[in-house]
């Protein structure tokens, strides 16, 4: 996500906690929430998997979670196997 949308959703986020008691559950996120929108910001985090923490790709149009099937970084933008499904995990392995 764009680092603006992280900033947003922080704030509404920490906002909600302000209107709903929930003993700090939201502003955690919502703090969590800024902090990667100033690191995305500030150019710190460039790769996109860093902001998530979990591996995306693109098959016909449609976002899956995605596994390299050894356990190997993926690179953005290879063209990948896909090995398996589960669930809405893909297992890839580059070509």
């Amino acid at each position: 996500m764009a680092w603006w949308m992280w900033m947003i959703l922080g704030l509404v986020l920490a906002s909600a906690e302000a209107q709903i008691p929930t003993n700090f559950f939201l502003l955690a996120f919502g703090v969590g929430g800024l902090i990667v929108g100033a690191l995305t910001g500030v150019g710190w985090i460039a790769a996109p998997w860093v902001e998530w923490l979990v591996g995306r790709a693109e098959l016909r149009g449609t976002t899956w979670s995605a596994r390299g099937v050894d356990g190997v970084a993926l690179v953005r933008g290879t063209r990948c196997r896909v090995e398996r499904v589960d669930g809405l995990t893909l297992w890839l392995r580059p070509e």
